[in-house]
């Protein structure tokens, strides 16, 4: 992590994306549970101006690994991201800041029929294959309970009142109600 007091971290550059100090390790390892590296991806942007971010999308990775999802997203040819990923020893990188739009959801529509879900939601990608034989971890499950109690706080338990999960639909993300969290 870059040294420097949180004043000079947070002050946001020119194109209004705020981004981390954290490099990717070389060699990997995982930052530990509960523990998070901030890792930029470079696909995201600012939210439309006066958003109110009131979701949190769950979503599986498809990835066995929170190195190679990590990878993934710095990917120039991805055009994918997430605010947070977590692995299945509960450790955490963060993507994208909360107050930037990752692209996580894609086309997409929530349970409540609004469009551009990446303009008001929090995108968390959590490690498994998503076959329906890979288990999450009770690790996963405590981590991403503590991401969602700090995001409420974040951003004001009554204003986050929204946890959906993805289903991939005829190529268009449709959301449903968050299962398991």
């Amino acid at each position: 992590m870059r040294n420097g007091n949180l004043a000079t971290m947070l002050l946001l550059p020119m194109d209004g994306i705020l981004r981390g100090p954290d490099l990717m390790p070389s060699p990997w390892h995982d930052p530990g549970y509960n523990r998070i590296l901030w890792i930029q991806g470079p696909h995201c942007d600012v939210r439309p101006k006066d958003t109110v971010v009131d979701t949190i999308v769950l979503h599986a990775t498809v990835s066995p690994t929170l190195e190679g999802t990590t990878k993934w997203f710095q990917d120039p040819t991805s055009k994918v991201s997430s605010h947070f990923t977590v692995g299945k020893d509960g450790s955490i990188i963060q993507n994208v800041s909360t107050f930037n739009r990752a692209w996580h959801a894609g086309v997409s529509k929530d349970v409540e029929g609004r469009e551009h879900v990446n303009d008001f939601s929090i995108g968390i990608e959590i490690v498994n294959l998503n076959d329906g034989k890979d288990p999450y971890t009770e690790a996963q499950y405590n981590v991403v309970n503590n991401l969602i109690g700090m995001l409420k706080q974040l951003f004001g338990a009554g204003t986050m009142q929204r946890i959906e999960t993805d289903t991939d639909t005829a190529g268009d993300l449709q959301l449903e109600a968050g299962v398991g969290f």
